[in-house]
């Protein structure tokens, strides 16, 4: 596919003014040349070389729609869904999760991050704890000696089976986190949890 930034020369100015009809716009390409002048983008460029045909602004804009499509298609290809964060009001996120589970009650990283809990949490973390008291005798499921004995025999297994088991784990959080909230999602996660600190003192 071609790179739109191969297509068009960049200007810093609020506008490209097309050398046909001396219109102000944010991007000329082929719809406006072949609409408005019954010829093609190629040919206008021919005739106008070295014209601006696109804003820096417009171009920055079409680049993340890009991306959002990119990333759009990958998690559809995974099965996965967007759904909106549970405080999505608030924060504007999306998050993907499974075409298999509901799409409802999710909270994204960056929400997680500041500490909030959807609505219900508390309630469900009540209903496990009585759930694992009973059977257990304890909420600290660490200290049942058959869980742990478990747990060991999981984690060995796991390494027997494949080495890199835990590496592709955290590569899989990496790539996750950078196709949801970019390459700098680490300095994002470490201003979000600062500021989750400071809002619980």
């Amino acid at each position: 596919m071609t790179d739109i930034r191969d297509l068009h020369i960049i200007t810093n100015d609020d506008f490209v003014v097309c050398q046909i009809c001396k219109k102000q716009l944010t991007k000329i390409d082929g719809r406006h040349t072949k609409k408005t002048h019954s010829i093609s983008f190629d040919e206008y460029k021919n005739k106008f070389p070295n014209t601006p045909t696109i804003t820096q602004n417009k171009l920055s804009r079409e680049l993340k729609m890009i991306d959002k499509r990119k990333q759009a298609k990958k998690i559809k290809e995974k099965n996965l869904n967007i759904v909106k964060c549970i405080f999505f009001d608030d924060c504007k996120n999306t998050l993907p999760v499974s075409i298999n589970t509901s799409s409802i009650y999710h909270v994204c990283q960056v929400c997680k991050a500041l500490g909030k809990k959807h609505p219900r949490t508390k309630e469900i973390e009540i209903k496990l704890k009585e759930g694992v008291i009973k059977k257990y005798g304890t909420y600290n499921v660490s200290l049942v000696k058959e869980i742990v004995q478990q747990r060991v025999k999981t984690v060995q297994q796991h390494k027997e089976e494949n080495p890199e088991y835990y590496n592709n784990i955290v590569k899989k959080r990496v790539v996750t986190n950078e196709e949801t909230f970019g390459d700098n999602w680490k300095e994002q996660f470490h201003e979000l949890q600062k500021e989750g600190m400071i809002k619980k003192q």
